[in-house]
């Protein structure tokens, strides 16, 4: 089968991911990611890619945020008129959710959790976990989700909260006198903050990791009557707007080997539907 261009079309940016049609969870080849409206960068990308190469091409569109879907389209066709261009939405996911309008949930929350399960459920890293136990899912981005996954793999909602970026810019729009956090330079805040830099980067940093924390106690709060304590609830992280720096904070707290950091989990999400 010709290679999969698996697209997560986000708010701010475009992922673009190759997977060949592998046996096993899908392997990532390569991935582009790209902030211009004429996607110069998935284009060089491309050509870098399947220079050696003109098969067709099947490329997977979820559209997660604004970033214009047809300008794509469009691109695919004038340029690669022999590819098929299909959408995922989410009832091509085989997947139970337990929330009031599906069809309104983010897709990139349910495909970031879809990949989460089938890589729970291989057998290389399925020891470590208790099967009787549910997961959490958090999304980094332009806004943090932090999503429960039930142990028999029912998506049941979560939590929306900002990310990194628009609590900072959020904060600078407060006062004039208060400085804009630049979240990519903060691989980890320290507490107290000696400046109003300081205190602002662990308010942004230590706000989102401890609300991401409230949410695993919830769930462990309502579980704790039925199983033996400690609980340790698996955590995965994905997304490029602070991942893994957000592990880390939790690390502080919770066994780091159960805080698992899948950057490209929605891209592998969407391999995992097409192969479908």
């Amino acid at each position: 089968m010709n290679d999969l261009i698996a697209v997560d079309l986000g708010n701010s940016r475009a992922k673009f991911g190759r997977f060949t049609d592998q046996p096993g969870y899908p392997f990532l080849l390569s991935m582009c990611a790209d902030e211009t409206p004429d996607l110069r960068k998935m284009q060089t990308w491309l050509a870098e890619q399947f220079t050696e190469s003109t098969n067709p091409l099947n490329w997977l569109l979820a559209k997660t945020g604004g970033v214009h879907e047809e300008r794509l389209r469009d691109w695919i066709r004038t340029n690669r008129g022999n590819d098929t261009v299909d959408s995922v939405v989410w009832t091509d996911l085989p997947m139970r959710l337990e929330v009031e309008f599906p069809e309104k949930t983010g897709i990139d929350r349910l495909l970031a959790a879809y990949g989460a399960i089938r890589w729970r459920a291989l057998p290389e890293n399925a020891a470590p976990f208790d099967a009787q136990l549910p997961m959490l899912v958090i999304d980094v981005g332009t806004a943090i989700t932090v999503d429960l996954v039930s142990a028999d793999g029912v998506f049941c909602g979560g939590a929306i909260l900002p990310g990194l970026s628009a609590t900072a810019a959020a904060l600078a729009r407060i006062s004039s006198r208060l400085p804009e956090p630049n979240v990519a330079d903060i691989p980890f805040a320290v507490y107290p903050g000696r400046t109003t830099e300081e205190a602002l980067a662990a308010g942004v940093y230590w706000g989102a990791v401890g609300a991401i924390r409230q949410c695993y106690e919830l769930v462990c709060s309502s579980l704790g009557s039925f199983h033996q304590r400690p609980l340790r609830l698996p955590l995965f992280f994905t997304g490029g707007g602070g991942a893994g720096v957000l592990r880390n904070g939790l690390a502080f707290s919770l066994p780091s080997d159960f805080l698992i950091e899948l950057p490209e989990l929605v891209l592998a999400g969407i391999a995992l539907t097409f192969r479908r």
